[in-house]
């Protein structure tokens, strides 16, 4: 079992959407509502990340992950795209503080069309840890730099999102189970 941290969340200027995708897809051409749209990208944006539970991660942020011992020689980290691994970090057998566990005796892997993981590298060994909980820490971004690394199911879902919100001022039940439904065949896949 493990546990999942924010640490960093993802700047509220890096949208899934570009203003033109979502002005576009709200039909409005006049410029005096970018404001409005933009603040309504973010808002749908942080509305998808936080309701579609460990599906996807669409903006970068910084995660940690949590947990007692470590997993196999592999395992897949929560909220894909998996950018980038800061730091893996455990309690030593002795009970110590975290620490440092080198990044070259661990390979990261991190694809756009799945779950990135991390993998020990041959004849390398996971260092055995203090029996304790919380005694594996590692740090990860995920998401994507830029709207254009978002995939194109978590776009449609933010402009699912979007057109509620700027249509109703909220998000009606019947489209959360619709955007939940549509993020769920996303090409990441749903796991926990």
């Amino acid at each position: 079992m493990y546990s999942l941290k924010l640490i960093t969340a993802a700047a509220s200027t890096t949208p899934a959407i570009s203003l033109e995708e979502a002005k576009a897809h709200l039909n409005i051409t006049a410029n005096e509502y970018d404001d409005e749209v933009e603040r309504k990208v973010a808002s749908a944006t942080r509305w998808c990340e936080r309701n579609v539970s460990g599906h996807m991660q669409h903006m970068v942020a910084t995660w940690e992950w949590i947990a007692n011992d470590f997993p196999c020689s592999a395992f897949t980290l929560p909220l894909p795209p998996l950018h980038s691994v800061v730091s893996v970090k455990y309690r030593s057998s002795t009970g110590s503080t975290h620490q440092a566990f080198a990044s070259t005796n661990y390979i990261t892997e991190t694809p756009t069309d799945a779950p990135g993981w991390i993998e020990l590298k041959p004849d390398e060994t996971w260092p055995s840890v203090y029996a304790v909980e919380n005694a594996v820490k590692i740090q990860f971004k995920a998401g994507s730099t830029s709207s254009t690394g978002v995939s194109a199911t978590a776009k449609e879902a933010t402009k699912m999102v979007l057109d509620e919100l700027w249509n109703q001022g909220h998000v009606r039940d019947e489209v959360k189970e619709s955007v939940f439904s549509f993020l769920g065949c996303d090409e990441y896949g749903a796991y926990s």
